[in-house]
């Protein structure tokens, strides 16, 4: 990094306290698990690693994810949308523009324009 540290009398390179892109404060410690009451600390370690290996082995074999119908509307942007499960496809409609997914693998099929 070009100005980022400085040469001391022993010609190792130090970082450069005033440098502009060195943070003026330490940043926190990530944080940790929670712990509830005594021994749930394990049990939700536990249960969170193997939520994530199964959810990487389904990945890895490409296994679609599950969805439910739902109507979202979003008052931060505006947006409405909604997903509906069929028999043969999945539709993902975005304030009126439709997505067509195949509900088997997951493969998006086309799009479309709903009801004026």
């Amino acid at each position: 990094m070009h100005g980022a540290t400085t040469e001391s009398k022993g010609g190792t390179a130090m970082p450069d306290p005033n440098h502009p892109l060195r943070p003026s404060f330490p940043f926190p410690n990530p944080p940790t698990a929670v712990q509830g009451r005594k021994g749930h600390g394990a049990w939700l370690r536990w249960r969170d690693r193997m939520g994530r290996a199964l959810g990487n082995t389904l990945r890895r074999l490409r296994v679609p994810g599950a969805i439910r119908d739902v109507d979202i509307d979003d008052p931060v942007s505006g947006q409405r949308i909604q997903v509906s499960v069929g028999v043969l496809f999945t539709r993902l409609s975005v304030n009126g523009r439709d997505y067509y997914f195949r509900r088997v693998s997951g493969e998006f099929a086309g799009t479309g324009s709903g009801p004026a």
